[in-house]
């Protein structure tokens, strides 16, 4: 019964995993039902083949323009991957009281410091066996050092 009440009373999910295991399409398919309501990551990092576009997940811009967001106080936190040039940058937000629920997309390193930001949170981890993982992170069509610069963090992170 405790797990229910929390899942009702708690306005913020973050969905964790690491690179490869899913995380955007669960919460593509959860803003899809309208069950959520995503609050997108900015990063530096270049759009994937699927997001040119552009995506409900991520707002990629360049170095100058998240410098310029980060000291006008525009993100809440931000982060990096050990070992890739691309930042992070989670925006402040208010939780709305109705509706979808609150969504954002982490990586477990940084729950802490969200749930020091925001409160209580509801925390969903995708797990992925490693090597559907690579065999994912293979097909995103990234250069080979990014891949295995993902590969070697999610290492770090289980």
């Amino acid at each position: 019964m405790a797990e229910s009440t929390t899942a009702r009373t708690c306005r913020i999910l973050v969905v964790i995993g690491p690179s490869g295991s899913g995380k955007s399409s669960v919460v593509r398919e959860l803003h899809r039902r309208g069950l959520v309501r995503v609050h997108p990551t900015w990063t530096t990092r270049p759009p994937r083949f699927d997001e040119i576009g552009g995506s409900l997940e991520h707002r990629f811009v360049a170095d100058p323009v998240f410098d310029h967001l980060h000291r006008c106080g525009f993100f809440a936190q931000t982060g990096s991957i050990r070992a890739l040039p691309y930042r992070y940058g989670l925006p402040r937000f208010m939780p709305g009281a109705h509706g979808p629920v609150d969504t954002v997309m982490l990586r477990a390193p940084y729950v802490a410091a969200t749930q020091a930001r925001l409160g209580k949170l509801l925390v969903y981890q995708v797990g992925v066996p490693g090597d559907l993982s690579s065999t994912r992170l293979g097909s995103r069509g990234e250069p080979r050092g990014v891949r295995l610069a993902r590969e070697a963090d999610n290492r770090n992170e289980a």
